[in-house]
């Protein structure tokens, strides 16, 4: 049976509470379910030779034949999932989840009517066949399913929406009776669509955000081959995401080694991911639609268009599985949010994996390496520009020219471990880079080989071999339960013998020409895994396990301290592993501005722990100036790392040009002094999703000039941090854009007040990035000079310095005409490095400052309020420090 013209058409649809069941043509079946709170996916499968006739899922039929229950006779391309996690869970199973098995603690939909065909017979009743089924999921997510042709309807439902009393509402195993709207058709478009969202929405508190293409919204072994699919959806004039609106462009979901690429329009670049974020400019709500599927595709965002079908955009992929997830806003951080619940919460690297780190191929490939890099660090010593690790280059695995996973080069390196202990001894880590490819005449090659470690050819059953750097190679197969103890154990004799403190996963976009390698699958836990899988239905998942079994390495190896792991290439889920960067760029201004650009992209897909090279990879040195520019915005991301390969040798640093430097060190100290606040940033967004470096439209969204192109060269750092960044040649201002929101604007080193909504002209001399605090947050400071080893965390309007052993101060500010109060409140038993905390309002604010010192009992709760001048604590409690009120520049505090 072929499918009709405009698309797919539902036979049977059977709802209950627990899913949305659609027999279709063409031995087609899909599933519509809540995944999560806000969160609903929507599976197709091939029904299987043994068709079952089960109860539906969840039990109960709404007058459609019925699909799946216990007889599920469904069939997908790729059975597992290694993307998504059940409700709760800190991560995937080892073997993935099974795609067909609704995951443990999913909800279940509190609403469910359906509206009868008109071909029903009169009265409607059990047996008519509905025309579409509505249905809310928790979070407020209303879906609307109809059957000719097969496609759904979103709509965002405010908290304090009733559902309205539809004639057709019951309960699960009430059959249908009134019609609740009327579906869209070819000839109706776009009207036929509001005319459905109207009738569904039955008042206020119901806003229509989405829907499918009314004509062929899904198709298979259309696009690009038998095994190929499409979901096509309805796109409007006014979609956007401002100065990083994606609307016209066509992007691949692909892995590359895209050394050199195009800043601006290079596509595809190291990461596979299915992921896109939408606002809809009729509502100004926010959804995602995250693709679970592995294999090759992309995303039309209205490159294409077509007469018969209006504006569209849609997602292909050559094969696998169309299994996508629609992830409900209404806001920005509340679709991230959802994201990371759905996929992993980002990894809580150690503390000092925030500082600035070093890297350059040429030291590690130079003859007398080690030599060479100790020299390095001592300089930076010398010149008081602090450095908290160096990152090897693959150059220490180096015979000749070719890189040797796991092979130290003990000529270049006579002592590693000698190295790291020195390297320790002054306050340094390092890190190992490491690749998943063994060249054929790597010495471990034949033991890798026989232990079944190695990606093997589906035909012939030998290791599949491909081109990699000056030679021919076989991969690991992380899908193998003997790929990833191969590893693990290579990882621990060659790196944490010798005291490497993290791995930097490299080259791993698995870019072999044989289409027919095959993936064991047999990682697995008590299962054992589920068998084979060719390469092109799951290649990411190489990228995404080695990561994950790098990751946990190092955990088993130091369990006392969290795991530092990088990775180059990934999809969705790996994020929980490891921080990444926008890989392999080349030293330009372009590449400066639109690497900033790509660092915001990379928020709003979830990817919070990113970074880039500073001073660019590839190309010729940097000029003094582009170098101080990369390093004032660098300093302002989570990953910060001059790294380089410059065919003359030449090694980025902060101190390559001499006059340049004290504006170089003055850059990488700033990045220290921020250190609490961005470390408050950092561990809010493994927690909330929320990106570390983000638009300004994610914290100010009722601002639409936040969306405009001149905003997208500025970014705010957490809450209450915005920075400017110098990204044209030669620039000594810039034109800064101060959002709405906030009454106001402070620049961070004059303290000069600005009225909100006002673009100005911000002074950028070489030495300084503009930099602007808004002043409705409410700020406590603490002295640059205090090591107190805490963080700062929680929104602006509250200031809590979180420290071991469950101790805790807490700032709370006050405001009364002419007067400002500040209320420290302190618990817990652990001892302040400093007695006296010095606290101001910034020059130009003349109010009068009131402080006051409160010791919060822990025990019970109670309070002991202390004067202005504190009190000892009893060596049980906090001791309260001394509050005074004083003056400082506002650039040397620390802004939470």
């Amino acid at each position: 049976m072929t499918a009709p013209a405009n698309g797919l058409h539902a036979r049977a649809l059977a709802a209950a509470p627990g899913a949305i069941d659609a027999s279709l043509d063409a031995g087609w079946t899909a599933r519509v379910q809540p995944a999560a709170d806000g969160v609903v996916r929507v599976l197709f499968a091939r029904r299987g030779r043994q068709a079952g006739s089960g109860a539906g899922a969840g039990g109960g039929d709404l007058g459609g034949g019925s699909v799946g229950g216990d007889g599920d006779d469904r069939e997908v391309v790729v059975p597992r999932s290694w993307t998504i996690l059940a409700p709760g869970e800190a991560d995937a199973p080892l073997a993935g989840r099974p795609r067909l098995a609704p995951p443990p603690g999913a909800p279940r939909f509190v609403r469910v009517s359906a509206a009868p065909s008109a071909a029903a017979a009169p009265g409607g009743g059990a047996g008519a066949a509905p025309a579409a089924v509505e249905a809310d999921a928790p979070g407020g997510l209303r879906v609307r399913v109809q059957a000719a042709p097969f496609s759904i309807s979103w709509y965002q439902i405010t908290p304090d929406h009733q559902p309205p009393a539809l004639a057709s509402q019951g309960n699960a195993d009430d059959g249908a009776e009134d019609a609740a709207g009327h579906p869209a058709t070819d000839a109706e478009g776009a009207a036929g669509r509001d005319a459905a969202a109207a009738a569904v929405e039955g008042g206020a508190g119901v806003r229509f955000i989405a829907a499918d293409r009314s004509s062929r919204p899904y198709s298979f072994g259309c696009h690009g081959g038998p095994g190929s699919l499409c979901h096509a959806m309805a796109r409007h004039a006014g979609e956007s995401t401002g100065g990083l609106n994606l609307s016209g462009r066509r992007l691949r979901v692909a892995m590359a080694d895209a050394l050199g690429y195009d800043p601006q329009s290079g596509d595809p670049l190291y990461k596979a991911w299915p992921f896109l974020v939408v606002r809809d400019g009729a509502t100004g709500c926010w959804y995602g639609l995250l693709y679970d599927n592995l294999a090759e595709g992309a995303f039309d965002l209205g490159c294409e268009h077509s007469n018969y079908y209006g504006l569209y955009r849609y997602y292909e992929a050559r094969d696998c599985d169309l299994d996508y997830y629609f992830i409900a806003g209404p806001t920005l951080p509340a679709v991230l949010a959802r994201f990371a619940a759905l996929t992993g919460h980002m990894a809580l690297g150690p503390r000092w994996s925030l500082g600035y780190a070093a890297t350059a191929m040429p030291l590690a490939d130079a003859p007398d390496a080690q030599v060479r890099i100790e020299a390095f660090l001592r300089e930076a010593a010398d010149r008081s520009i602090p450095i908290s690790a160096f990152h090897f280059g693959s150059g220490y695995t180096s015979i000749g020219k070719r890189r040797y996973v796991f092979h130290w080069n003990t000529r270049k390196f006579p002592d590693p471990g000698g190295l790291a202990a020195r390297a320790a001894a002054a306050g340094l880590r390092l890190v190992a880079n490491v690749k998943p490819c063994l060249l054929d005449d790597h010495p471990l090659f034949d033991e890798a080989a026989a232990t079944g470690a190695l990606l093997l050819d589906g035909s012939s059953g030998a290791p599949s071999m491909a081109p990699f750097w000056d030679g021919d190679g076989a991969h690991v197969d992380f899908t193998a339960a003997a790929g990833v103890a191969w590893w693990q154990a290579g990882l621990r004799k060659a790196l944490f013998s010798n005291a490497i403190a993290g791995v930097w996963n490299d080259n791993n976009e698995y870019e072999l020409w044989d289409e027919g390698a095959a993936c064991a699958c047999t990682s697995g836990g008590e299962d054992g895994g589920h068998g084979p899988l060719r390469l092109p239905l799951v290649r990411p998942l190489q990228a995404l396990l080695m990561a994950r079994a790098s990751h946990e390495a190092q955990a088993a190896a130091a369990p006392e301290e969290r795991p530092y792991t990088i990775t180059r290439a990934g999809c969705p889920g790996v994020q929980r592993y490891a921080q990444t960067w926008s890989g392999d760029n080349t030293t330009s201004w372009g590449h400066l501005r639109y690497n900033l650009r790509t660092g915001l992209q990379m928020g709003l897909s979830g990817i919070a722990n990113i970074g880039h090279d500073v001073g660019g990879f590839a190309g010729p040195p940097p000029s003094g100036e582009l170098l101080l520019r990369w390093l004032q915005a660098g300093c302002l991301h989570p990953r910060f790392v001059t790294n380089s390969w410059k065919a003359c040798g030449t090694v980025t640093s902060p101190w390559m040009y001499q006059e340049f430097t004290p504006a170089a060190r003055w850059a990488v100290r700033l990045r220290y002094r921020l250190m609490p606040y961005l470390y408050s940033c950092y561990v809010t967004s493994a927690l909330t999703g929320a990106p570390v470096v983000r638009p300004l439209f994610f914290n100010f969204p009722e601002d639409l000039a936040c969306y405009d192109d001149l905003a997208a060269d500025q970014f705010m750092v957490g809450p209450a941090l915005m920075a400017a960044p110098v990204v044209q040649e030669g620039a000594r201002e810039v034109q800064v854009y101060l959002p709405k929101g906030p009454p106001g604007w402070y620049d961070f080193y004059s303290e000069q007040y600005h009225e909100a909504g006002a673009t100005i002209t911000a002074a950028a001399p070489l030495d300084r990035i503009p930099l602007f605090l808004p002043a409705a947050a409410r700020r406590a400071a603490v002295s640059a000079a205090a090591a107190d080893g805490g963080y700062w965390m929680g929104p602006p309007q509250l200031a809590e310095l979180v420290l071991p052993g469950g101790a805790a101060l807490r700032f709370d500010l006050t405001a009364a005409p002419g007067e400002v109060g500040v209320t420290v409140a302190v618990a817990g038993g652990y001892k302040l490095p400093y007695d006296v905390m010095t606290i101001a309002l910034p020059a130009a604010d003349g109010r009068r400052l009131v402080l006051e010192a409160v010791r919060v009992d822990g025990g019970s709760g109670g309070e002991d309020e202390g004067n202005a001048a504190g009190t000892a604590g009893s060596a049980s409690r906090l001791q309260v420090p001394r509050l005074e009120a004083g003056s400082f520049e506002m650039h040397d505090v620390i802004w939470p």
